[in-house]
């Protein structure tokens, strides 16, 4: 049976980008209908009965009385739990931002809890699957797209042995491990083309070595 009405619970007022492009975007296009866990702040359980799917993130279990009130109702009325994970937080790196900050310890717990209990969830990658599968068996690789709705394309022009190649990072200071894991790779490519290639990086400063020696935009 094809799923067309799902109820997405979150505690966020309004859209975040991690939801937008991981639920609103993908549902948009497989045509589903999505309704709101929440009416204002007040926890709407009502409306799971008419739902196919109960849908959240993993943010949402912190709340672990929310969370259990959703999953008791969701189970009378016998509609699945799906939940929707981007990111491995049960092993954050020990240089991790969030993880230095303690920003998720409080839910990881929760977390657990929901990994195992939950009918199915969706991550980003095949290696993220692996990670999770102990856990929960059920797990299918939803990868990040972008949505066409919000970004237009130019066709590409033809190129030039001479043109500047940009390079775009993009991403939150949470991403700053990433972005040095491959700063010596950043670093050949300016030894190797100089000034030929140019960096971007938006929402996440360059790293020292690369600002030094190439030419940057932040």
């Amino acid at each position: 049976m094809a799923v067309e009405r799902v109820i997405f619970y979150t505690h966020n007022p309004a859209p975040t980008a991690h939801e937008q492009f991981r639920v609103y975007s993908p549902l948009k296009q497989a045509r589903m209908e999505v309704s709101q866990g929440f009416q204002g702040a007040t926890l709407d359980l009502a409306r799971i009965q008419d739902a196919q799917l109960v849908l959240f993130q993993r943010d949402f279990s912190r709340n672990f009385n929310d969370y259990q009130s959703v999953v008791n109702k969701a189970r009378q009325a016998g509609v699945p739990l799906v939940l929707d994970l981007d990111d491995d937080i049960l092993a954050l790196p020990p240089n991790h931002p969030d993880r230095l900050s303690t920003g998720f310890a409080n839910g990881l717990i929760a977390l657990l809890c929901a990994i195992m209990e939950v009918d199915a969830i969706t991550v980003t990658s095949p290696i993220l699957k692996e990670v999770l599968e102990p856990y929960n068996p059920n797990i299918f690789v939803l990868p990040n797209y972008l949505d066409a709705d919000i970004w237009t394309f130019r066709q590409p022009a033809q190129a030039n042995a001479q043109d500047v190649v940009r390079i775009l990072f993009m991403g939150t200071p949470t991403h700053k491990p990433d972005l040095e894991m491959i700063a010596d790779a950043l670093v050949k490519v300016v030894q190797r083309h100089g000034q030929r290639v140019n960096f971007i990086f938006f929402g996440i400063a360059p790293p020292s070595k690369i600002a030094r020696i190439g030419k940057t935009r932040y």
